[in-house]
Protein backbone atom coordinates (compact mmCIF):
# COMPACT_ATOMS: atom_id res chain seq x y z
CA UNK A 1 0.00 0.00 0.00
CA UNK A 2 1.70 3.08 -1.24
CA UNK A 3 1.62 6.54 0.86
CA UNK A 4 0.27 10.07 0.11
CA UNK A 5 0.83 12.24 3.01
CA UNK A 6 -0.31 15.67 3.36
CA UNK A 7 1.29 18.67 5.22
CA UNK A 8 0.61 18.30 8.43
CA UNK A 9 1.84 14.49 8.43
CA UNK A 10 5.22 14.07 6.42
CA UNK A 11 7.01 12.82 9.23
CA UNK A 12 3.99 10.52 9.99
CA UNK A 13 3.42 9.38 6.56
CA UNK A 14 7.51 8.70 5.93
CA UNK A 15 7.43 6.77 8.83
CA UNK A 16 4.20 4.25 8.06
CA UNK A 17 5.49 3.95 4.41
CA UNK A 18 8.71 2.09 6.11
CA UNK A 19 6.68 0.48 8.11
CA UNK A 20 4.76 -0.68 5.08
CA UNK A 21 7.62 -2.05 3.48
CA UNK A 22 6.39 0.43 1.03
CA UNK A 23 7.11 3.98 -0.35
CA UNK A 24 5.45 7.60 -0.08
CA UNK A 25 4.35 9.40 -3.46
CA UNK A 26 5.65 12.32 -4.57
CA UNK A 27 3.63 15.26 -3.54
CA UNK A 28 3.49 18.31 -4.80
CA UNK A 29 1.40 20.90 -1.99
CA UNK A 30 1.77 24.85 -1.77
CA UNK A 31 -0.48 27.90 -1.14
CA UNK A 32 -1.08 30.68 -3.14
CA UNK A 33 -0.90 34.14 -2.02
CA UNK A 34 -4.18 34.53 -1.39
CA UNK A 35 -3.83 31.20 1.10
CA UNK A 36 -5.60 28.74 -1.30
CA UNK A 37 -4.49 25.77 -1.51
CA UNK A 38 -2.85 23.48 -4.31
CA UNK A 39 -2.71 19.90 -4.03
CA UNK A 40 -1.19 17.99 -6.91
CA UNK A 41 -0.42 13.68 -7.17
CA UNK A 42 2.58 13.13 -8.94
CA UNK A 43 2.08 9.81 -9.73
CA UNK A 44 -0.75 7.48 -11.29
CA UNK A 45 -2.29 5.81 -8.26
CA UNK A 46 -4.98 3.91 -10.81
CA UNK A 47 -5.57 0.19 -9.75
CA UNK A 48 -3.08 0.98 -6.62
CA UNK A 49 -3.82 1.01 -3.08
CA UNK A 50 -3.09 3.84 -1.39
CA UNK A 51 -3.20 5.55 2.24
CA UNK A 52 -4.07 9.10 2.36
CA UNK A 53 -2.51 10.69 6.15
CA UNK A 54 -3.59 14.10 6.59
CA UNK A 55 -4.38 15.41 10.09
CA UNK A 56 -7.28 18.15 10.19
CA UNK A 57 -5.65 20.57 12.50
CA UNK A 58 -5.53 23.23 12.04
CA UNK A 59 -8.20 24.40 9.58
CA UNK A 60 -5.91 24.71 6.42
CA UNK A 61 -5.04 21.15 7.18
CA UNK A 62 -8.35 19.96 6.66
CA UNK A 63 -9.46 21.80 3.50
CA UNK A 64 -5.67 20.32 1.95
CA UNK A 65 -7.52 17.09 2.88
CA UNK A 66 -10.34 17.28 0.71
CA UNK A 67 -7.92 18.37 -1.84
CA UNK A 68 -6.12 15.09 -1.47
CA UNK A 69 -9.15 13.13 -1.76
CA UNK A 70 -10.37 14.75 -4.55
CA UNK A 71 -6.92 14.45 -6.70
CA UNK A 72 -6.19 10.67 -4.87
CA UNK A 73 -9.98 9.12 -6.02
CA UNK A 74 -10.15 10.88 -9.38
CA UNK A 75 -7.13 8.46 -10.67
CA UNK A 76 -9.47 5.51 -9.42
CA UNK A 77 -6.86 3.37 -7.05
CA UNK A 78 -8.24 -0.03 -6.10
CA UNK A 79 -8.31 0.71 -2.76
CA UNK A 80 -7.93 4.09 -1.24
CA UNK A 81 -8.12 4.77 2.71
CA UNK A 82 -8.30 7.92 4.75
CA UNK A 83 -6.35 7.91 7.96
CA UNK A 84 -6.72 11.24 9.61
CA UNK A 85 -4.45 10.69 13.00
CA UNK A 86 -5.60 14.06 14.66
CA UNK A 87 -9.30 14.10 13.72
CA UNK A 88 -10.18 18.14 14.61
CA UNK A 89 -13.44 18.69 16.02
CA UNK A 90 -13.97 15.26 17.44
CA UNK A 91 -14.68 17.02 20.75
CA UNK A 92 -17.62 18.38 20.13
CA UNK A 93 -19.37 15.33 20.32
CA UNK A 94 -22.90 16.50 21.70
CA UNK A 95 -24.95 19.19 21.21
CA UNK A 96 -24.74 20.74 24.80
CA UNK A 97 -26.78 23.99 23.78
CA UNK A 98 -29.51 24.26 21.53
CA UNK A 99 -28.68 25.36 18.27
CA UNK A 100 -25.05 24.13 18.25
CA UNK A 101 -23.27 22.27 15.12
CA UNK A 102 -22.66 19.03 15.90
CA UNK A 103 -18.95 19.58 14.80
CA UNK A 104 -17.32 16.01 15.08
CA UNK A 105 -20.31 14.20 12.96
CA UNK A 106 -20.76 17.58 10.25
CA UNK A 107 -17.09 17.19 9.47
CA UNK A 108 -16.50 13.46 10.30
CA UNK A 109 -19.00 13.23 7.24
CA UNK A 110 -17.64 15.45 4.98
CA UNK A 111 -14.40 13.74 5.25
CA UNK A 112 -14.97 9.92 5.09
CA UNK A 113 -17.17 10.71 1.73
CA UNK A 114 -16.04 8.50 -0.97
CA UNK A 115 -12.94 6.37 0.83
CA UNK A 116 -13.41 2.80 0.98
CA UNK A 117 -12.24 3.31 4.66
CA UNK A 118 -11.82 6.13 7.02
CA UNK A 119 -9.52 5.64 10.07
CA UNK A 120 -8.52 8.07 12.76
CA UNK A 121 -6.56 7.42 15.95
CA UNK A 122 -7.58 7.83 19.70
CA UNK A 123 -10.41 10.09 18.68
CA UNK A 124 -12.14 11.60 21.53
CA UNK A 125 -15.23 9.96 21.37
CA UNK A 126 -15.07 7.01 19.18
CA UNK A 127 -19.05 6.30 19.11
CA UNK A 128 -19.29 9.35 16.96
CA UNK A 129 -17.79 7.45 14.29
CA UNK A 130 -21.49 5.57 14.09
CA UNK A 131 -22.58 8.52 12.70
CA UNK A 132 -20.06 9.51 10.51
CA UNK A 133 -19.87 6.73 7.89
CA UNK A 134 -20.36 2.77 8.20
CA UNK A 135 -16.59 2.99 6.63
CA UNK A 136 -15.40 4.16 9.89
CA UNK A 137 -13.02 3.36 12.22
CA UNK A 138 -10.83 4.16 14.94
CA UNK A 139 -7.48 2.53 16.07
CA UNK A 140 -5.06 3.45 19.32
CA UNK A 141 -1.60 4.55 19.78
CA UNK A 142 -1.25 3.78 23.18
CA UNK A 143 0.32 0.31 22.84
CA UNK A 144 3.22 2.83 21.27
CA UNK A 145 2.85 4.95 24.63
CA UNK A 146 3.05 2.67 26.86
CA UNK A 147 6.17 0.82 24.79
CA UNK A 148 8.15 4.42 25.48
CA UNK A 149 7.02 4.70 29.36
CA UNK A 150 8.53 0.80 30.01
CA UNK A 151 11.73 2.53 29.42
CA UNK A 152 11.04 5.38 31.59
CA UNK A 153 10.80 3.36 35.15
CA UNK A 154 7.43 4.72 35.66
CA UNK A 155 5.55 3.27 39.34
CA UNK A 156 2.43 4.77 38.66
CA UNK A 157 -0.11 5.69 35.39
CA UNK A 158 -2.62 8.28 36.44
CA UNK A 159 -5.61 9.48 34.11
CA UNK A 160 -6.18 13.51 34.81
CA UNK A 161 -10.09 12.79 35.70
CA UNK A 162 -12.29 9.88 36.40
CA UNK A 163 -13.83 9.99 32.69
CA UNK A 164 -10.32 9.10 31.15
CA UNK A 165 -9.78 5.84 33.47
CA UNK A 166 -10.59 3.45 30.19
CA UNK A 167 -7.97 5.03 28.59
CA UNK A 168 -5.25 4.86 31.78
CA UNK A 169 -5.88 1.39 32.54
CA UNK A 170 -4.84 -0.60 29.55
CA UNK A 171 -1.88 1.60 29.24
CA UNK A 172 -0.78 0.86 33.23
CA UNK A 173 -1.41 -2.58 32.31
CA UNK A 174 0.73 -2.64 29.88
CA UNK A 175 3.59 -0.74 31.92
CA UNK A 176 2.73 -3.27 34.40
CA UNK A 177 2.22 -0.62 37.20
CA UNK A 178 -0.97 0.61 39.02
CA UNK A 179 -3.21 3.22 37.47
CA UNK A 180 -5.31 5.78 39.27
CA UNK A 181 -7.46 9.07 38.25
CA UNK A 182 -7.65 12.52 39.38
CA UNK A 183 -10.62 14.80 40.11
CA UNK A 184 -11.00 17.27 38.08
CA UNK A 185 -12.86 20.54 37.69
CA UNK A 186 -12.89 22.63 35.08
CA UNK A 187 -13.76 26.55 35.49
CA UNK A 188 -13.46 27.57 31.83
CA UNK A 189 -11.46 26.24 28.53
CA UNK A 190 -8.10 27.18 29.65
CA UNK A 191 -8.51 27.15 33.78
CA UNK A 192 -9.08 23.30 35.93
CA UNK A 193 -9.02 22.47 39.35
CA UNK A 194 -7.40 19.07 40.82
CA UNK A 195 -9.66 18.43 43.52
CA UNK A 196 -7.85 16.75 46.85
CA UNK A 197 -7.66 12.87 46.45
CA UNK A 198 -6.07 10.40 48.23
CA UNK A 199 -3.32 8.89 46.00
CA UNK A 200 -0.36 6.73 46.59
CA UNK A 201 2.11 8.64 44.37
CA UNK A 202 4.65 9.67 47.59
CA UNK A 203 8.29 8.82 46.18
CA UNK A 204 6.90 7.26 43.35
CA UNK A 205 7.59 8.14 39.54
CA UNK A 206 4.35 9.08 37.86
CA UNK A 207 2.88 9.33 34.36
CA UNK A 208 0.37 11.29 33.28
CA UNK A 209 -2.06 9.62 29.92
CA UNK A 210 -4.28 11.50 28.15
CA UNK A 211 -5.60 11.94 24.45
CA UNK A 212 -5.16 15.09 24.07
CA UNK A 213 -3.14 18.06 25.49
CA UNK A 214 -4.25 21.36 24.32
CA UNK A 215 -3.86 24.41 26.49
CA UNK A 216 -2.04 22.15 29.26
CA UNK A 217 -4.07 23.72 32.23
CA UNK A 218 -5.27 20.08 32.96
CA UNK A 219 -1.66 18.30 32.98
CA UNK A 220 -0.20 21.31 34.85
CA UNK A 221 -2.71 21.13 37.21
CA UNK A 222 -2.84 17.63 38.24
CA UNK A 223 1.61 17.89 37.96
CA UNK A 224 0.83 20.11 41.13
CA UNK A 225 -1.34 17.82 42.72
CA UNK A 226 0.93 14.54 42.25
CA UNK A 227 3.96 16.24 43.30
CA UNK A 228 2.05 18.11 46.61
CA UNK A 229 1.37 14.23 46.86
CA UNK A 230 5.05 13.57 47.13
CA UNK A 231 5.91 12.07 43.49
CA UNK A 232 9.38 12.36 43.34
CA UNK A 233 9.06 12.81 39.28
CA UNK A 234 5.87 13.70 36.97
CA UNK A 235 5.87 12.85 33.06
CA UNK A 236 2.94 13.27 31.19
CA UNK A 237 2.22 11.50 27.50
CA UNK A 238 -0.01 11.82 25.18
CA UNK A 239 -1.52 11.02 21.95
CA UNK A 240 -1.82 14.67 20.39
CA UNK A 241 0.10 17.39 21.35
CA UNK A 242 -1.74 20.53 20.07
CA UNK A 243 0.06 22.80 22.54
CA UNK A 244 -2.09 26.05 22.27
CA UNK A 245 -1.68 29.23 23.68
CA UNK A 246 1.62 29.29 25.38
CA UNK A 247 0.59 25.63 26.72
CA UNK A 248 4.47 24.25 25.89
CA UNK A 249 5.81 26.94 28.08
CA UNK A 250 3.14 25.99 31.08
CA UNK A 251 3.75 22.52 30.75
CA UNK A 252 7.88 22.61 31.19
CA UNK A 253 7.95 24.12 34.44
CA UNK A 254 5.34 22.39 35.82
CA UNK A 255 6.58 18.41 34.47
CA UNK A 256 9.86 16.67 34.53
CA UNK A 257 8.70 15.41 30.93
CA UNK A 258 6.66 15.33 28.27
CA UNK A 259 5.76 13.19 25.34
CA UNK A 260 3.59 13.21 22.48
CA UNK A 261 3.51 10.83 19.45
CA UNK A 262 3.95 12.19 15.48
CA UNK A 263 -0.13 12.46 15.32
CA UNK A 264 0.74 16.22 15.58
CA UNK A 265 4.13 16.87 14.68
CA UNK A 266 5.88 18.68 17.24
CA UNK A 267 9.08 18.82 19.39
CA UNK A 268 7.84 16.46 21.86
CA UNK A 269 6.62 13.83 19.33
CA UNK A 270 9.07 11.32 20.18
CA UNK A 271 6.41 8.48 20.14
CA UNK A 272 5.27 6.98 16.81
CA UNK A 273 1.68 6.38 16.04
CA UNK A 274 3.04 4.75 12.69
CA UNK A 275 3.46 0.65 13.63
CA UNK A 276 -0.53 1.23 15.14
CA UNK A 277 -1.72 2.40 12.14
CA UNK A 278 0.39 0.02 9.90
CA UNK A 279 -1.32 -3.04 11.40
CA UNK A 280 -4.54 -1.87 11.12
CA UNK A 281 -4.21 -1.36 7.49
Amino acid sequence: MDVVSGSASGLLGARLAVALDSKVVPCEIRRFPDGEAYVRVAEDLAGREVAVVQTTWPDPHFVEALLLRDAVLAMRPRRAVLVVPYFAYARQDKRFKPGEALSSVALGKVLAEGWDEFVTVDVHSPEILKQVSPAARNISALSEVAQYLRGKGVDLVVSPDEGSIDRVRPVAEAVGVPFDHLVKNRIDSERVEIAPKSLHAKGKRVAIVDDIVSTGGTIAAAASALKAAGASSVLAACTHGLYAGGALKRLHAALDDLVSTDTVESATARISAAPAVAAAL
